[in-house]
């Protein structure tokens, strides 16, 4: 009982302080082509940035941008393990390639721990746009310190965020009198284009947990285990449990469209079952699940107070109700607005010559 104790209690503190900082780069042959692919960045026109490829919400997100902007580039990942290779990767583009444009995103990238990235980033004069990045407000994750924020922001060519929240954010922080472009994560343009077919024969209830969120919430993992658990069986479903790490980022996206439902905590939880319209119910512990909801779904989800009162149960049973009969899923005119993102940062890279200004006049 000690040790299993001590295990988890090591377990959730590296997760939380340490696992941003830890090789994320997924596997060796995909670090084996990220090194070859350094001296490919001297011919590209657009060069994509993302933070890690084990955690599959971050990846599938950095597909998305690449699947709105359709034009092949090479890949920078600014997560601060690789700040070794991204600090070499911006200097290379700034002597040998210095009219390329970056696309940044999309996830958390305005927290503190990429603040290195953005201070090599905004020193090296790179053009460079924001798609569907968000800040995520949490207690115990900080944001990026209000100088260099507004740094990034007067910087950038296009700034596009994934919701409300950070539109809020950015403008009150930074009090930019740019156009700050509020879209759907990038992620839902690629989910919405695989072709998948249901592998999974038994049915079974997804609960995607990000076991450190859920601790800074004040919520028991285990006591959430168990709910979640329970309303699985009353639902004669099969309980499945994951956390969205993992260097096969198709296997993560399978189990959610193969699910009869989800419970999550992650934020990609909701959002790769808003994009194949699984029924799921969402439980807040950060702003950013909030943001999400309140945005695009025009829902409250689940605080972590309500699933934690004794009649948790009661309430994630009736949350999924209500999801299925509202049958959530992503709108085609959502859809349509990112690739009319992707097509602005196109014209961006053909003009290459015109002036910010015209871009936004133009996206309006």
């Amino acid at each position: 009982m000690f040790l299993r104790k001590l295990r988890l209690a090591m377990r959730w503190r590296y997760e939380l302080y340490f696992s941003e900082y830890i090789d994320l780069f997924g596997s060796i042959s995909y670090f084996v082509k990220y090194l070859v692919d350094f001296y490919k960045l001297r011919n590209q026109k657009v060069v994509y940035v993302y933070a890690n490829k084990r955690n599959i919400g971050d990846y599938i997100s950095h597909l998305g941008v690449k699947h709105i902007v359709d034009i092949k580039g090479a890949s920078i990942i600014c997560s601060p393990v690789g700040q070794f290779w991204y600090t070499r990767q911006l200097r290379y583009l700034r002597q040998h390639n210095p009219s390329c444009h970056l696309v940044i995103g999309g996830g958390g990238l305005f927290q503190g721990v990429f603040e290195n990235f953005w201070q090599e980033l905004t020193h090296s004069e790179l053009s460079f746009s924001i798609v569907g990045v968000g800040v995520n407000v949490l207690e115990g994750r900080r944001e990026l310190s209000n100088e260099l924020f507004k740094k990034v922001v007067d910087t950038a060519t296009i700034i596009a965020v994934r919701d409300g929240l950070t539109a809020g954010y950015v403008k009150s922080h930074t009090h930019t009198s740019k156009p700050i472009l509020v879209h759907c994560c990038p992620s839902l343009n690629y989910l919405t284009h695989l072709l998948l077919k249901k592998e999974e024969q038994v049915k079974y209830l997804l609960h995607m947990v990000h076991p450190s969120d859920i601790r800074l919430s004040g919520i028991d993992i285990h006591e959430l285990r168990e709910i979640v658990k329970q309303v699985a069986l009353s639902k004669n479903l099969v309980y499945k449990e994951f956390t969205n790490m993992d260097k096969e980022h198709r296997k993560g996206v399978q189990l959610v469209h193969d699910a009869a439902c989800v419970v999550t905590t992650r934020l990609h939880g909701a959002i790769m079952s808003y994009a194949f319209g699984v029924t799921a119910a969402c439980i807040v512990c950060d702003k950013k699940m909030e943001g999400f909801l309140a945005t695009h779904l025009a829902v409250k989800g689940i605080s972590s107070k309500e699933i934690t009162n004794g009649n948790g149960f009661n309430i994630l049973k009736s949350e999924l109700s209500q999801a299925e009969q509202q049958q959530r899923k992503v709108t085609e005119s959502q859809l349509l607005k990112n690739d009319q993102l992707g097509n602005v940062i196109q014209q961006h890279l053909l003009s290459c010559g015109e002036g910010n200004q015209a871009l936004y006049v133009n996206h309006q």
